[in-house]
């Protein structure tokens, strides 16, 4: 029930509650919250809690959302070190749905 108001604190709990949610075996909670804990976090870990929550959504085989937390990591994160491979999960991605024209 903790409320933060510091930005890095309250991605730093969102981040906490979606690693509880992952050991609970709750993918798509999990990785929900690594979304909210980017889109919180405006700093050099948000791509971090993007990666996070695209792996945890393809987990939960929510492929769409997942190809959205990477493609925003190459959009908005290209500087991060997660950016550096994230056309392979990108690509991943794209073929577990079967979209191989783009």
């Amino acid at each position: 029930k903790a409320d933060p108001k510091d930005q890095f604190l309250s991605a730093a709990l969102l981040n906490a509650k979606a690693s509880c949610y992952a050991e609970l075996g709750k993918m798509e909670k999990a990785a929900d919250y690594y979304a909210e804990a980017g889109a919180k976090s405006k700093s050099d870990f948000s791509a971090q809690y993007w990666r996070s929550a695209g792996i945890h959504y393809e987990m939960a085989e929510s492929y769409g959302k997942a190809l959205e937390c990477y493609e925003k990591i190459k959009n908005e994160y290209s500087a991060s070190p997660e950016a550096s491979d994230i056309d392979k999960f990108i690509y991943k991605v794209k073929a577990l749905q079967c979209d191989f024209n783009q």
